[in-house]
C-alpha cells in the first residue's frame, strides 16, 4: 500500500498539460522560450504543489498583448479544470502562492487581480480563479 501511495504522489502532469499560451488553453506554453523562460523553476513549484487526490486541477494561461507591433507578456490567468467548490479553489490558492514566491525570488514582480471574465476568455468547463498581473510586462519574441 505504501508503494502505491508513493507512485501516486510521484505521478504529476507534465508542464505541457498545466501551462498554456493564451486563454483558450489550446497550445502548451513554451516554457523554455523568452519571456516565459525567465520564470525558470516557478513552473515546477506549481507542478509539484499539493492538490487533493493529486488531481492537479489548476491551469495557467500566459496572456500576451500586442501594442504598436510589440508583443508583451502582461499577465498569467489561473483557472480550474474542475468545478469543485472545495478542493479546486484550495489547489488554485496553493498554486498562486507557489507562483508568487517563485517569481518574487527571480525578481519578477506582479500582483494578483481579478479581471473581467470576458477578458480572461475562460469558457466552461473551466472556472476562472485569479490573474497575476506583471508590474512591468515582459517583451515576447515572435
Amino acid at each position: 500500500m505504501i508503494r502505491l501511495m508513493q507512485l501516486i504522489q510521484h505521478r504529476r502532469k507534465p508542464l505541457s498539460e498545466l501551462f498554456f499560451g493564451g486563454g483558450d488553453l489550446a497550445r502548451p506554453l513554451e516554457t523554455t522560450r523568452a519571456p516565459f523562460s525567465e520564470f525558470g523553476r516557478t513552473y515546477e513549484a506549481c507542478q509539484w504543489s499539493p492538490s487533493s487526490f493529486n488531481a492537479q486541477p489548476t491551469r495557467a494561461a500566459a496572456i500576451i498583448e500586442e501594442n504598436l507591433g510589440e508583443r508583451r507578456l502582461v499577465r498569467v490567468d489561473f483557472v480550474s479544470a474542475a468545478a469543485s467548490r472545495y478542493y479546486a479553489p484550495v489547489a488554485a490558492g496553493i498554486w498562486c502562492a507557489s507562483w508568487e514566491y517563485g517569481a518574487e525570488a527571480l525578481g519578477i514582480h506582479g500582483r494578483f487581480a481579478l479581471v473581467d471574465a470576458a477578458d480572461a476568455g475562460v469558457d466552461e468547463p473551466l472556472v476562472y480563479n485569479v490573474s497575476w498581473v506583471l508590474d512591468e510586462p515582459l517583451l515576447a519574441s515572435g
